[in-house]
């Protein structure tokens, strides 16, 4: 059960810490509203991820989080949550070495899935104008393939002998999809492409 911190102001990350600590497998150790409390919860709790809030006139003091004694000694990894999107201040998110960046209008069961995701050691970066505006990147020509071969209901062995790769590779794909659609499992990515329209749960079988 990943464990998380919140840097924010103090209304808004106990509303955020009550919220997901109420969903499945998260659990909140606390938040804080300056860094030196934060830093003070870190070295206390050592959660798994480091939530914090960035906006273009605090960035330079909260990417510092990353470089923080006390987020180094606990392995947390640091999960930035804005306002607005920002490419320039994701990307110098992505540079201070945090593992991810959603947008807080990000529906709470997403912002956990992506949760998940970075505290088993993936990745999790949307900001993009698409995303703002309420619509999701969509796979590649290929990636369709993958996921028309998950709804079949094939094995990653069977799913990368209908791509011409090994179930190794195919496994691959899977995490990467995982990390960029915020999802943790199989199931959820599917479920993500079915209502998304990319496939349907009426792909015949093979």
């Amino acid at each position: 059960m990943p464990k998380i911190a919140i840097l924010d102001n103090l209304a808004v990350a106990e509303s955020l810490s009550i919220a997901l600590d109420s969903a499945e497998d998260i659990s909140s150790t606390g938040f804080a509203a300056t860094l030196e409390e934060f830093e003070g919860l870190i070295g206390r709790a050592r959660p798994d991820v480091a939530l914090v809030d960035i906006a273009a006139d605090n960035a330079s003091q909260r990417l510092a989080v990353c470089e923080l004694p006390a987020v180094r000694e606990a392995n947390a990894k640091v999960f930035f949550l804005s306002r607005h999107d920002r490419g320039a201040l994701m990307e110098a998110a992505r540079r201070a070495g945090a593992a991810g960046f959603l947008l807080k209008s990000t529906p709470l069961s997403t912002l956990a899935d992506a949760i998940k995701v970075v505290a088993a050691g993936g990745t999790v970066f949307v900001g993009s104008p698409a995303s703002a505006a309420g619509m999701i990147q969509p796979p590649t020509d290929r990636e369709i393939v993958l996921l028309r071969a998950l709804a079949s209901g094939d094995t990653n062995v069977a799913a990368g002998h209908a791509l011409g790769i090994s179930s190794r590779t195919v496994e691959s794909h899977l995490r990467r999809l995982f990390a960029r659609y915020g999802v943790a499992s199989r199931l959820q990515l599917l479920m993500l492409a079915v209502r998304e329209g990319w496939v349907s749960l009426d792909e015949p079988k093979r």
